[in-house]
């Protein structure tokens, strides 16, 4: 795949979802090597495990590379299971961060959480550790403001906590376009102190959650 053999060619999407077998980020470009400066538009859709995670970080840079003139990105991972969560953080924070260098004029983000009974540790860190790596990666990006972020707690993974690492993650990504928590556990005085954190710094976040 190449400018010469597709000419106008400007969207360009990889998709392999399946989360118990499915493709990472290294896996699905193991065949790619040559640049297209015509893709504008990508959408990449795939799981992020522990068992790639620093390929993982190599191959986002690499996809940069490839396809150099990206500005619309729609970017959509599961995150599956963890036995050494913060290797795998470190590994998603480096990934998100790769994706930095495209000037975006429109990114849409999201992150699905799995069922927390597939994790044998500190269930309830985990989603929270999780969002604070996504958001440091992102927190240079140069389409920051043109950008949504969305993470989905599936079968409602993980009780809600507003760390500080949380609120200066959160405060380091205060100029992207929208964040939105789906399906987030939290208790009545976790939700106000959010919500009073959230008018406080004007920050565009809204969530759902359950009591």
């Amino acid at each position: 795949m190449s400018v010469t053999n597709l000419p106008r060619l400007t969207h360009l999407s990889i998709s392999n979802a399946h989360t118990d077998y499915g493709c990472d980020i290294s896996e699905m470009l193991q065949h790619f090597h040559l640049r297209h400066i015509g893709i504008t538009s990508l959408d990449l859709v795939c799981p992020h495990s522990p068992k790639n995670g620093s390929e993982d970080g190599e191959a986002a840079r690499k996809l940069v590379n490839l396809f150099p003139a990206v500005s619309e990105l729609k970017l959509r991972l599961t995150i599956t299971r963890v036995n050494d969560p913060h290797k795998n953080f470190l590994a998603l924070m480096e990934t998100m961060r790769a994706f930095g260098d495209w000037e975006l004029t429109c990114g849409e983000m999201e992150f699905k959480i799995p069922s927390c009974w597939r994790y044998s540790w500190t269930d309830l860190e985990f989603a929270g550790q999780l969002v604070v790596a996504v958001l440091r990666g992102m927190a240079e990006w140069r389409g920051l403001t043109n950008t949504s972020l969305q993470f989905s707690g599936l079968h409602h993974c993980g009780k809600f906590r507003l760390s500080d690492k949380m609120r200066c993650a959160l405060l380091s990504c205060r100029m992207i376009r929208s964040v939105t928590f789906i399906v987030f556990w939290m208790d009545e005085e976790i939700k106000d102190n959010f919500e009073t954190f959230i008018r406080e710094h004007n920050l565009p976040i809204s969530v759902s959650g359950r009591d």
